[in-house]
């Protein structure tokens, strides 16, 4: 969910946020077990060198721009949330049932906040301050008055129609657009 809100116009594939969500699992283990758990400064260790060379590995030696960092953030979120909620508590304290109170209102509003966002047409990042579904290269001595490259966004079947019929076309990701200088039109 968290792909809707902040990644959807991107492809992504993979289970790296199924794996972050066992990573968000140990967290909440450790959190309502903690006094019960021998070598818990061990197993937080050991999660802190995972995450950290998993981070280093991912912005600083990956020039890849597949890599959905919202995919990571949801599952792990999840999957610390749902085991908080759900886990196996070895020894119930007062407190680990108001973090687990907290965590399924957290959960709740973070689904909620996500469904409704992300449902929105057409789709947009809350990075974004418009909303599209299309994309497209476009050379049009016609349109913009020279042969140099733009990039086209658009909202709705009548604006694709419009800019499908160009000679020039060629899809383009979002990161080629931006590295061009953004978006020539953007039609609503």
């Amino acid at each position: 969910m968290c792909y809707l809100v902040s990644d959807c116009h991107t492809s992504t594939v993979g289970m790296s946020g199924g794996c972050y969500s066992l990573i968000g699992m140990h967290i909440g283990d450790i959190t309502l077990n903690w006094q019960e758990r021998p070598r818990r400064w061990a197993k937080l260790l050991l999660i802190a060198f995972f995450f950290a060379f998993d981070t280093l590995q991912t912005y600083v030696l990956s020039s890849s721009d597949s890599v959905s960092h919202s995919a990571h953030t949801g599952g792990f979120v999840a999957g610390c949330v749902i085991c908080v909620i759900f886990g196996h508590n070895s020894k119930v304290h007062t407190y680990e049932r108001v973090i687990q109170l907290l965590s399924a209102l957290v959960g709740i509003a973070c689904i909620s906040f996500c469904l409704g966002w992300g449902l929105q047409w057409p789709p947009q990042t809350v990075f974004e301050d418009v909303g599209w579904c299309w994309t497209r290269q476009v050379m049009s001595k016609t349109y913009f008055g020279d042969w140099d490259v733009r990039c086209v966004r658009c909202d709705n079947q009548d604006c694709i129609a419009t800019w499908s019929q160009e000679e020039y076309i060629a899809t383009v990701t979002v990161a080629a657009c931006e590295s061009l200088g953004g978006w020539a039109v953007t039609e609503r």
